[in-house]
């Protein structure tokens, strides 16, 4: 009798045992689930590039004037504003040859640049629509099929003539010209500084 209620409680003692010695792997998926952290989602607007931004200039003092005058110069070389590797052309026929631009994707975007800093109209009396072409997907600069004039102005070498007038010396060739400036006026239109005239020296 008592070899019989032993064995009875030995097996109640197991019982109990394994009762509370559940698994956590058995715990229902939901609660697994909501004791992690909520990921957060990514939005559309945060995966997007940003829009390209460009810095007016709202005060001239050194660093406006420097920045318009390095705008200017691109006006001249004709690249306005665009990074260009002219060492080797991603394209070409029989009319020109056609240059990737690396940091612009369209003609747009250039103009919305150059004109943060150059007025339209000094813009528009220059070539900047027959330089630049989209070639197999590609923004490009346009070089060749028409005459070049290999002159421009040196951004480190200019003096303020009056307050908002800048004599800047004028190259041909690569060559510092003596006694030849380009003189540049600065103008205001609301809180922003442009070039808004260029006069070079006499004969170009």
């Amino acid at each position: 009798m008592m070899q019989k209620t032993w064995k009875l409680l030995l097996a109640g003692v197991m019982i109990a045992g394994l009762s509370g010695c559940r698994s956590t792997s058995d715990e229902p998926a939901d609660n697994a689930s909501a004791s992690k952290p909520a990921e957060t989602a990514v939005t559309e607007q945060e995966t997007a590039a940003p829009a390209a931004a460009y810095e007016p200039v709202t005060e001239l003092f050194e660093d406006g004037e420097q920045t318009l005058i390095n705008a200017y110069a691109s006006v001249m070389d004709e690249t306005f504003g665009a990074e260009i590797d002219f060492s080797a052309p991603y394209s070409s026929d029989d009319i020109a040859q056609y240059y990737e631009v690396k940091n612009f994707s369209s003609i747009d975007e250039i103009r919305a640049y150059i004109t943060t800093y150059v007025d339209d109209a000094l813009i528009d009396q220059t070539s900047f629509a027959d330089d630049f072409k989209e070639v197999d997907g590609k923004l490009c600069a346009v070089r060749g099929g028409r005459g070049y004039g290999y002159y421009g102005i040196d951004t480190a070498a200019w003096s303020m003539d009056t307050d908002t007038v800048a004599n800047v010396q004028f190259t041909l060739m690569g060559e510092a010209q003596k006694d030849s400036v380009v003189t540049l006026t600065f103008g205001k239109t609301g809180d922003v500084w442009k070039v808004v005239e260029a006069v070079l020296p006499e004969g170009f």
